[in-house]
């Protein structure tokens, strides 16, 4: 860089000509013209004080006056607008501009360190030196002044003096240690670059014109104009990105941090390359379209030096991992500020088009996908059209994007391509994974982490069914998927509810009085007052009611306070099965029964089903109690799905996506599940039982009774109820209406509900969706609302999968056949027989239900009470 010093007083000259001898004399002069003592104002003369002006940006606004010995040029320059490609950015770049001045950033005046933020006034202490011209002297040396111009120590004009030149530098330093920014001497600066931007200061300097002092006793003016001798580098976000990343940090690496800067010369000998870090900042390139990266600072102050050729770079970082290099070139000129803008090169009318066609699902069984296409192209607006290059990019599964694609997504026959206005296609290629999925259920309990522990039990009525903490909810069922050591509440039913007692479910408040019990009775005809047993009764031990797998639990027994159930599960006997657990007194009298159902934590996961009224409950995934004997199917449950991103290699570099399913498969299914009674809580085994009993009884029952006896399955002659005088329609729901109601109230659980917390029996109008016209039919399978109504289907998963509502769909149920026990207790219709209770009660004996076949479904059916059939819970 060549800079004229037109008006440079002859100091430097004679510096450069006398050598250590001027030096020498400097020293010995400048002790001599030190400021008296003296005791009047007329021997010492008039005091010295600088006119500081504000600090100038652009040279130009002071041309007419001073010198430019220290101006950043002379006149308003015109620099050309440049373009650096960023590395491996394909159609990024950084637009480079130029502009005179350094442009301010506000700061509080009462700050008193340049760190990083370009200075608008002098508002802290700055270095002076002034020599003389007659003779060539120094008058005092790097002295520290006041942003007011006053010196710390008071120099005077004197007679005599001659004529004085003044040269100021901020901020003030006295240069000492190894580590200082700025080391000042009378001919040139040393100036050091901080490595990190908020810590940077900003160099300026200014110089007086030759003052002389006539003799007058009237001090001269001495005007001080303070020019920034940095440059200012930024960075900003331009248009056209067509991704939304964030920036966090900003590297200028490679630049050199050391630098002389030399009165009448300029800059000269930079040296020691570094990177210099702007951290901690965020902007989006999505939203800041046009902005700069603002900010307390957050502008790198530069030593003016040739960057073309150097090596050196600017390198910007993203939030999500990515980062962008580009080498710098041209020059960093002093005074001015250096832009950088990321933007797209690719900034003409082109219209950029991406669009992407998906395949079909694909069925479990297919090992091939249906074609994909990709259109890549761009267009100009006189109809100019160009194809793009475009490639896939990531796979978006398991709810990130990643890398590679999914194990199941084996290739793609088309993962990049030319471009064009005709697609170009490709199919991908997929796994089939059918596996045993009744193994894998049982290998998921067994190696399930295992709950509480000896003197920790686990409190089923305070987690939910995945585990999480909850207030205490209590319930006649509770799921065990892992092994442990476990307890629950002794409460009748779902009488706690949040922590505090749930009345509703122990007291009608009906608005009929026909057939509604209005108090419900615990094991001796009391009315539940309380929803603690131990409120009222003391319990003594427990036993196993019956059970259809042995060894299920071990190690019955009551707490001390008489509060809780407690019991172990081993991992060695943890499979699927049933359980009913029956609470005694210290006579043996049963107080009240729980049941257990051992199976994984998703069988309570919820689908919506929309029945043909428009009317939508949540059904739980699998019906209650239910206990696979065979299950082949898929290894997966749900459709899996991979979205595969395509991206343009120009231009915006616009995404498309590509996505792929594949439908699950149930393939083959067999099981059972536990039966009820309608209105008793009381779950009955549908297969053999394998420890404890169950046996049949007719007549002589109470509500008393029956709680009484868990194992009893009661019948009551011809009128085919387990209760002669049962006429009470609101067993499972409260507030249930009179008799032949229309059944479109809320279900209020109670305690005889016997479903898991938060889950209840459903209402009579559930089911109606599962038939296409939503009525009773008969040899009619064209009317199941399902995925196949084949009888090979039906015979293959024992049951039918029923889709979540009358028209589209977006989910599919399984309800299987669990068939029914009669009044002889016998079990029929296991495979062959839909049979599910509703929570509403019909005329006097009978309750509602589904009922169906293979080719018959009835969704609003009766049956006596008295039979066992199955419970598919819904939500509450």
């Amino acid at each position: 860089m060549k800079t004229k010093w037109n008006k440079y007083p002859p100091f430097s000259v004679a510096v450069q000509a006398l050598s250590l001898a001027v030096l020498l004399m400097v020293v010995s002069c400048a002790d001599k013209d030190l400021p008296d003592e003296g005791n009047s104002q007329e021997e010492q003369g008039m005091e010295m004080t600088f006119d500081v002006r504000d600090v100038q940006d652009a040279p130009e606004a002071d041309m007419e006056t001073g010198d430019p010995e220290t101006r950043a040029g002379k006149a308003k320059s015109a620099y050309p607008i440049g373009k650096i490609d960023v590395e491996d950015g394909d159609s990024l770049c950084l637009i480079e501009t130029t502009v005179d001045g350094v442009n301010p950033v506000k700061r509080d005046s009462n700050e008193v360190i340049t760190r990083g933020t370009v200075k608008t006034s002098i508002d802290a202490d700055f270095g002076m030196h002034a020599y003389r011209y007659t003779p060539v002297s120094w008058y005092f040396y790097n002295e520290r002044t006041r942003p007011n111009g006053r010196t710390y120590k008071t120099y005077r004009w004197k007679n005599g003096i001659g004529a004085l030149r003044f040269r100021g530098y901020y901020p003030y330093s006295t240069g000492a240690g190894a580590n200082a920014d700025i080391v000042p001497t009378g001919d040139y600066i040393d100036f050091t670059v901080n490595p990190s931007v908020p810590a940077q200061k900003d160099l300026m300097l200014a110089l007086s014109d030759k003052i002389t002092y006539n003799n007058s006793g009237v001090a001269p003016a001495v005007p001080l104009r303070f020019h920034h001798w940095l440059t200012a580098v930024k960075f900003a976000v331009g248009e056209n990105l067509s991704w939304n990343w964030t920036i966090n940090k900003i590297e200028i690496l490679g630049a050199s941090s050391k630098g002389r800067f030399q009165y009448g010369v300029g800059w000269k000998g930079q040296n020691t390359p570094r990177t210099f870090t702007l951290s901690g900042v965020s902007l989006s390139t999505a939203k800041a379209v046009n902005s700069e990266i603002t900010g307390p600072n957050h502008t790198f102050l530069m030593i003016p030096q040739q960057l073309t050729g150097r090596g050196v770079k600017a390198k910007i970082y993203f939030t999500n991992g990515k980062a962008i290099t580009a080498t710098l070139k041209g020059e960093w000129k002093p005074g001015t500020t250096k832009t950088y803008k990321l933007s797209n090169s690719s900034t003409s009318n082109w219209d950029w088009q991406l669009t992407a066609s998906s395949p079909a699902v694909v069925p479990y069984n297919s090992n091939v996908t249906g074609a994909y296409g990709i259109t890549s192209y761009r267009r100009a607006t006189d109809g100019t059209v160009q194809p793009v290059p475009w490639k896939v990019e990531s796979y978006y599964y398991d709810g990130s994007w990643k890398a590679t694609p999914p194990a199941w997504l084996t290739g793609l026959t088309k993962s990049s391509g030319n471009g064009g206005t005709a697609a170009e296609q490709g199919v991908g290629t997929l796994t089939v994974d059918v596996v045993d999925r009744l193994a894998l259920r049982i290998q998921k309990m067994k190696n399930s982490p295992a709950k509480g522990a000896p003197g920790a039990y686990y409190d089923l009525s305070t987690h939910d069914i995945k585990g999480n903490a909850t207030p205490r909810n209590s319930a006649n069922c509770y799921v065990i998927s892992s092994p442990g050591y476990y307890q629950l509440p002794l409460a009748y039913g779902n009488a706690i509810k949040n922590d505090g007692a749930n009345a509703v479910a122990y007291a009608s408040h009906s608005s009929s009085g026909n057939h509604c019990l209005w108090h419900f009775r615990d094991h001796n005809d009391q009315a539940i007052n309380n929803p603690w047993i131990a409120g009222k009764y003391q319990a003594a031990g427990a036993y196993v009611a019956w059970a259809d797998e042995t060894s299920l639990v071990r190690n019955l027994a009551i707490t001390p306070d008489k509060l809780f159930l407690q019991f172990q599960v081993t991992q060695a006997d943890i499979r699927q099965g049933n359980v009913v657990l029956a609470v005694t007194d210290a006579s043996g009298t049963t107080l009240w029964s729980y049941h257990l159902w051992f199976a994984p934590d998703d069988v309570l996961d919820k689908i919506p089903v929309t029945n043909k009224q428009g009317v939508v409950n949540h059904f739980t995934k699998e019906t209650l109690g239910w206990k696979y004997t065979q299950w082949t199917g898929t290894s997966y449950e749900a459709t899996r799905s991979v979205g595969v991103a395509v991206r343009q290699l120009g231009g915006p570099r616009k995404v498309a996506m590509i996505w792929i399913h594949q439908a699950p498969a149930l393939i083959s299914a067999k099981g059972y599940a536990v039966l009820y009674q309608w209105g008793r809580k009381d779950a009955f085994p549908s297969a053999v039982v394998a420890e404890g009993t169950i046996v049949r009884r007719q007549g002589g029952v109470t509500f008393a009774n029956q709680i009484k006896n868990p194992r009893v399955f009661y019948i009551q002659g011809n009128e085919g109820d387990w209760h002669p005088a049962n006429e009470y329609d609101n067993l499972w729901s409260a507030d249930d209406p009179a008799q032949d109601g229309p059944y479109n109230n809320t279900i209020v659980k109670t305690v005889y509900d016997p479903s898991p917390v938060g889950c209840k029996v459903p209402p009579r109008m559930a089911f109606t969706g599962f038939s296409k016209h939503g009525g009773n039919f008969n040899g009619r399978p064209d009317l199941f609302n399902v995925v196949d109504n084949s009888a090979a289907r039906f015979n293959a998963i024992q049951g039918y999968e029923f889709y979540n509502a009358p028209s589209s769909p977006t989910a599919t149920i399984y309800f299987p056949t669990t068939g029914y026990r009669g009044d002889d207790m016998g079990y029929g219709g296991g495979t062959t027989h839909f049979w599910v209770w509703t929570a509403n009660a019909n005329y006097r004996h009978s309750g509602t239900c589904l009922w169906g076949m293979r080719d018959a479904l009835w969704p609003q059916s009766i049956v006596a009470r008295g039979f066992g059939i199955g419970i598919h819970p819904v939500a509450e």
